[in-house]
């Protein structure tokens, strides 16, 4: 299996959020802009999530390609992304390159998968009466979003109706920066399906701020489906 993600970390010696790392590196950065949105692109008759991620780390962020255009985005542009930033903030940043293969196949058995940080909610409709995110909803939006990134990276994806969600760790908002809006987060998330991942993966709302990511490679929690043999 050819590669298919590519990861480059930049340790500036300071946290940061996606969302504040997007917003920082793509200043003047037009082409890079235009493939770090989800949704339909300008001039670009396709539309969906966006091939370039920043993911936010305790010492700097990351930048995640997938797919051919954009492990070469991220290798065009971080070096000269680390440049800058060395010479407007005086402070060395280093480089942590990693690759590998998004893929996904059917398991006879359940393994568990943790996502971080999972915006569950965009409209007002997904709430439930209760005024929370119901967890059939979250289900749905898991699903979905790994059906989507499959087919952004061009594999295939075993089906996915056994996946179910097990629980959270805590529930926080997410600000989306107009009106006072913030997105119901699930923290901890914890979901099990009958699939094998690997690489790098991704689920629910505001995936282009760096949210719903989660590194399948550092996941093996299994356990036997009912009736299973």
């Amino acid at each position: 299996m050819s590669k298919n993600w590519a990861c480059v970390a930049l340790n500036t010696g300071h946290p940061m959020d996606g969302h504040d790392a997007r917003r920082a590196v793509t200043s003047g950065r037009r082409e890079l802009a235009h493939h770090i949105a989800d949704g339909p692109k300008v001039g670009d008759p396709a539309e969906g999530p966006a091939p370039v991620r920043f993911l936010g780390r305790r010492n700097g962020f990351a930048m995640i390609g997938f797919g051919d255009a954009g492990i070469q985005l991220v290798h065009q542009h971080a070096p000269e992304i680390g440049r800058d930033w060395s010479a407007r903030h005086g402070t060395p940043v280093s480089f942590h390159c990693s690759s590998g293969a998004c893929t996904a196949s059917a398991l006879p058995y359940l393994r568990r998968y943790r996502i971080d940080r999972c915006v569950v909610q965009k409209k007002n409709h997904h709430r439930g009466d209760d005024g929370g995110v119901p967890v059939d909803h979250v289900e749905r939006l898991i699903q979905r979003g790994l059906i989507t990134h499959a087919a952004l990276l061009g594999i295939d994806i075993p089906e996915l109706t056994g996946l179910r969600v097990l629980g959270k760790q805590r529930v926080t908002a997410i600000p989306l920066g107009h009106g006072g809006v913030a997105l119901e987060t699930w923290c901890g998330l914890e979901f099990e399906a009958p699939v094998a991942l690997y690489g790098w993966w991704a689920a629910g709302y505001l995936q282009s701020r760096g949210h719903g990511h989660f590194n399948a490679d550092m996941q093996r929690s299994e356990r036997l489906m009912d009736g299973a043999p």
